[in-house]
């Protein structure tokens, strides 16, 4: 796990990543109930895979980051809309 107090920039290439992580998210899931409910609400399947890449990566980061406990957490919405994991450090 990487230390929360040291930022951290990646970037992810979601074209050429994203049938990598639909397979590591397919074997491992980890993304929230919410989440899948709107991925599947969209009606563009291009647009479907690159919203579940950019998730994907995005839950691998903060599990690398906060543990396996994060795993298909659902995401709060604070009161302007900014999510975040409740507890999470």
């Amino acid at each position: 796990m990487s230390e929360p107090g040291n930022p951290e920039l990646w970037c992810v290439d979601l074209s050429a990543a994203g049938p990598a992580l639909l397979a590591v998210e397919a074997r491992t899931p980890r993304l929230s109930d919410p989440e899948l409910l709107r991925a599947e609400a969209l009606s563009s399947p291009a647009a479907r895979q690159e919203w579940l890449a950019a998730h994907i990566a995005l839950r691998i980061l903060i599990e690398r980051t906060c543990g396996a406990d994060w795993r298909r957490i659902a995401f709060q919405h604070e009161e302007r809309g900014k999510p975040a994991l409740a507890g999470a450090p």
